[in-house]
């Protein structure tokens, strides 16, 4: 593979663009819930637009990695090893990443010309989150700690559904719920193996500031909040009915904290830990998009 290429392969990050493919499924499953007549072709826009905004994001992490000598350090992770990336491929990232998002930003613009002003808000407010990301908000640690689940939680899916429909949803904020806590909790765990140079780089990231231990009771009372809202969701009809199956796969999210707190900062004996942390997240709206799919809300 051609060496640029590989450079952007590697700096796409493609594993954690599952996580927002698995939000915009969401947003489809409780459309579909809803019994609205989803039209292929816009969810086909909406996906491309999405993906191609957080590929473009994830490059400009990785030109930032790269300028700030990050990469080069770094310790490889599952899901975000940028550390054979080069200096001298800082500006491809940077021009890559500001194509990619250029696009994205012209498919919102036709979902906003389709379904009114209402989706100007959120597109704007993602991009200035974007564009800050690795500014002031690295300097704030509870800020940075909920910023990546409430963009990719409840503003994506919200604003999803809003795309697909023209109308914003109650039901879609409850289901995005339990997607901010597990994004959260990605994010969080993800910060641990680094945490040193993190600190020397003045990444003032939520485990930095506070030490691992505090940041896996953060873990383990985000995954409680994934809990409730999925129980009290079947309780009072927001979710389907056979909706406490997604419950099961946070026993993954338990494993993960259990390293969080035994293994801190060590990234090696981190690594199975932290996949078993994605893998809840996926399973647990997997099976919710599946449920949602199969089970009209309002049958409830």
């Amino acid at each position: 593979m051609d060496v640029n290429l590989l450079a952007l392969w590697r700096a796409s990050r493609l594993m954690m663009v599952l996580v927002s493919i698995f939000s915009v499924l969401l947003a489809l499953a409780v459309a579909a819930g809803h019994g609205v007549a989803v039209v292929p072709f816009e969810a086909a826009l909406l996906m491309l637009g999405v993906v191609l905004a957080h590929v473009g994001f994830n490059l400009l992490c990785s030109y930032h990695d790269v300028t700030r000598g990050f990469s080069s350090r770094s310790v490889a992770m599952p899901f975000n090893n940028t550390t054979m990336l080069l200096e001298a491929q800082s500006g491809l990232l940077k021009r890559a990443a500001m194509v990619l998002i250029t696009l994205a930003l012209l498919l919102g613009g036709y979902f906003v010309w389709a379904r009114g002003l209402g989706l100007l808000f959120p597109i704007l407010f993602s991009l200035l989150m974007v564009v800050s990301y690795h500014g002031w908000s690295l300097r704030k640690p509870h800020i940075g700690l909920i910023l990546p689940g409430v963009i990719l939680g409840p503003v994506l899916i919200v604003s999803s559904y809003y795309a697909l429909t023209g109308v914003y949803d109650f039901d879609a904020l409850y289901v995005s719920l339990a997607s901010f806590f597990l994004i959260c909790n990605l994010f969080l765990l993800n910060q641990y193996p680094n945490y040193h140079l993190n600190l020397e780089l003045g990444r003032f990231y939520f485990p930095v500031v506070y030490g691992t231990k505090r940041s896996s009771v953060v873990h383990v009372v985000f995954s409680l909040g994934v809990l409730y809202v999925i129980g009290m969701g079947d309780i009072i009809g927001l979710l389907p009915e056979q909706s406490p199956w997604a419950m099961l796969p946070m026993l993954l999210a338990l494993y993960a904290v259990v390293g969080g707190f035994k293994f801190g900062t060590d990234g090696e004996r981190l690594k199975p830990h932290l996949r078993a942390n994605m893998a809840a997240l996926l399973l647990v709206e997997l099976t919710l998009v599946i449920l949602l799919f199969c089970q009209p809300i309002s049958s409830h």
